[in-house]
């Protein structure tokens, strides 16, 4: 498809259906993954529509929550991104792994690049990243939590615990030697928590702001997971932290 043609087709895609994903404009418009993300920052710079994470937004979609997504995903973003490729490079082929859905585990999406990788994930917008680089990707279902696209509560726990993972990551809110790892949501810590038990090996993904934070709801024990993170706080005595430099 010619660029001019393509370009008018996103448009139209994207002022349709308000938000459409990296995965769907390639499939209509037949192009790879790096033509479309060109073809985003083109258009975003024409203040044509707004880019988020795994696609692209209407303007007239954009709202104050909106915002706040795409800000928690901007904030510490060259930290989050280093924390990201860490966990990356962990993943071997023919794997089975679980992603839990946040802004640093998204991140991981782009650094992703081994064969015969399966993800069961409760983050829409990690499924459609995946899936259009071709990996089998299950999505857990279950209530929708609109403001991160992910799923949680009883049906996402069932989903989850049909399922055995070699390798687990997690986002937080919060880290402390007290409570271990904490989010602000219950139905959401019980998700997570049913994914840790599900794992042989768990890696929790924060930057350094986290550490030292309590956020509502344990979901899991510090020695049951190893921390990957720009860096490591003083006076923090926990062993299974990973600094990434």
């Amino acid at each position: 498809m010619l660029k001019n043609k393509r370009l008018q087709k996103i448009l139209e895609l994207v002022n349709k259906q308000g938000e459409v994903s990296l995965h769907v404009l390639m499939r209509e418009t037949q192009s790879s993954e790096s033509t479309i993300r060109a073809d985003l920052v083109q258009l975003e710079k024409e203040k044509k529509l707004v880019r988020v994470h795994g696609g692209a937004q209407a303007l007239e979609q954009t709202s104050a929550l909106e915002a706040s997504v795409n800000s928690r995903y901007m904030k510490n973003l060259e930290e989050k991104k280093r924390v990201a490729q860490c966990a990356a490079s962990l993943i071997k082929n023919d794997s089975i792994i679980y992603m839990d859905a946040g802004t640093t585990t998204a991140c991981m999406c782009d650094y992703i690049n081994v064969r015969n990788l399966t993800v069961v994930t409760n983050s829409l917008t990690i499924a459609h990243i995946l899936t259009a680089k071709h990996y089998t990707v299950y999505v857990t279902g279950g209530m929708l939590k609109s403001e991160l696209e992910c799923f949680i509560g009883a049906f996402t726990k069932e989903i989850i615990n049909k399922f055995t993972f070699d390798i687990g990551f997690f986002g937080t809110n919060g880290i402390s030697i007290e409570q271990g790892f904490t989010t602000p949501n219950y139905e959401e810590a019980v998700v997570k928590q049913t994914a840790f038990d599900r794992c042989k090996k768990i890696y929790v993904l924060s930057d350094q702001s986290k550490f030292g934070n309590v956020s509502g709801v344990s979901f899991g024990d510090l020695n049951k997971a190893t921390i990957i993170t720009d860096k490591r706080p003083k006076n923090f005595y926990v062993s299974t932290v990973v600094e990434v430099k």
